[in-house]
This record gives C-alpha cells, sequence and structure tokens, in this order.
C-alpha cells in the first residue's frame, strides 16, 4: 500500500495555492499551507512534512531567508525544501541552492510535469527517517528521554526571537 505524503506549501498567492493543492491532491498527496513564515513555522510545530515547497518572494521575510533559518533548526533541517519562484533570472537558481533550498521549480509551474518533479524529488531525497532529529547542541549527541515536538517548539520559538520582524505579517 503506497503511503501518503504530506507536503507543506509556503506561498502567499491564493491562485498559486489553489492550483499546486489541486495538482498535489489529485495525485494523494495531503497539503498544508502557509501564507507566511509564521503560519509556516506553526504548522511545522504541528506536523512534520515529507517536503517543503517554498515561494521564494514572501511578504515580510523571503523564501530564502526563511529556508535558511529552517535548516538550522533541529528535527526540521532534514526536511527537503523546494524553491517553486518566477525569480528565473541568471543566479536565481543558485541563490535559492545556497540558502538551503534542495531543489528549484521555476513558474508558471508546468502542470504537464509538477507531479514527476514533486515525486522524482521525493523519491530521490531520501534525507529524512521520518523522526525528528534532536541534538543536544554542548554536547552534539541526541538527548535521551527528550519530547522531539517540544524541541521543535522551543526552535520555532528560537526563530521568532532570532528576527522578531519575521512575525509582522501574521
Amino acid at each position: 500500500m503506497l503511503v501518503s505524503k504530506l507536503i507543506l506549501h509556503i506561498e502567499d498567492n491564493f491562485d498559486n495555492r489553489i492550483l499546486v493543492r489541486r495538482l498535489l491532491q489529485s495525485a494523494g498527496y495531503h497539503i498544508i499551507e502557509a501564507e507566511n513564515a509564521y503560519q509556516a513555522a506553526a504548522s511545522l510545530y504541528k506536523y512534520s512534512p515529507d517536503l517543503i515547497l517554498m515561494d521564494i518572494n514572501l511578504p515580510g521575510i523571503d523564501g530564502y531567508t526563511l529556508t535558511h533559518k529552517l535548516k538550522t533548526i533541529p528535527g526540521v533541517s532534514k526536511i527537503p525544501i523546494v524553491a517553486i519562484t518566477a525569480n528565473a533570472m541568471r543566479g536565481d537558481r543558485e541563490r535559492s541552492l545556497l540558502s538551503g533550498c534542495d531543489g528549484y521549480i521555476e513558474k508558471p509551474i508546468d502542470i504537464d510535469k509538477f507531479l514527476d518533479q514533486v515525486s522524482d524529488f521525493i523519491t530521490n531525497h531520501k534525507t529524512r527517517d521520518g523522526k525528528f532529529e534532536i541534538i543536544d547542541y554542548k554536547t552534539g549527541t541526541a538527548p535521551k528521554g527528550r519530547d522531539p515536538r517540544k524541541d521543535l517548539q522551543l526552535s520555532v520559538y528560537a526563530l521568532a526571537a532570532s528576527d522578531p520582524g519575521i512575525w509582522n505579517e501574521r
């Protein structure tokens, strides 16, 4: 039996969210949607997606910065992030990858290729084992008896504290 994958789609444009939601749901994926960095962080506290689709041009904090910060959070850092962006100038792909994105899809989305791109990315980038990565920063080891969700919650709070302006776009 095929297990459905959970995808977090971070996109501020309503029409783009609808298109991606319809495409992904038609293939049996479960979707969580976030319009900005605050909603994305809240979703990551509650859910453990298999893939994050990241718009680069988000209000408040852009997708480059959010991706970079998410890659520093234990339990989130190993979730593959794919940039979905209309930024198609020379160097935009490289900038996305340098910020921590694991892949890049240009807008407008090619609806004939999109599902294959997502499927290939999930299949070929098995960087997660379905469990949270909990690391004690002082010892570099995973502490015993820790609740991964609590550590993720603390990491999300740390993300908020590192740049209070991130949450202005609620």
